[in-house]
């Protein structure tokens, strides 16, 4: 799922897996948590590294307290359908989990940029790989 499917759904699942520690991830997480969902927050690093780490803090504290169990530095490998239709999330090994279970996941790692339909190639705008170039302004 991505943060649009999440909006759509007909029921709250049982339980959720955040996968990513930028806003959308730790927003969803919080959301959801607070709806009653079990969820677990797996980032690759830390939770939203451009902010301050005393307000970083004070969020996993209340996250704490909401019941998202948060598992930082924490690189995934695949995920997998099984045959009750839950997913498991395969994580390389920390402390001492390889694999998280959920009705749900979340991927809330980022989007591709999305300017096929302006036809940059008819303008002065410079862009790369998808991406428009910006200054510093």
């Amino acid at each position: 799922m991505n943060s649009d499917d999440i909006f759509e759904m007909k029921e709250l699942p049982k339980s959720i897996i955040c996968i990513g520690g930028g806003y959308i991830g730790v927003e969803m997480a919080q959301i959801m948590a607070a709806l009653g969902v079990k969820v677990t927050l797996v980032a690759r690093g830390v939770i939203l590294k451009h902010i301050d780490r005393d307000i970083i803090k004070e969020l996993m504290d209340n996250m704490k307290k909401l019941g998202v169990e948060v598992i930082l530095h924490a690189p995934h490998k695949r995920v997998s359908k099984q045959s009750d239709g839950s997913l498991t999330l395969a994580l390389d090994v920390h402390e001492g989990k390889d694999k998280l279970n959920a009705e749900k996941i979340l991927l809330a790692m980022g989007r591709p940029p999305n300017v096929d339909g302006l036809n940059l190639k008819k303008t002065n705008i410079k862009h790369e790989n998808g991406f428009i170039i910006v200054d510093e302004f």
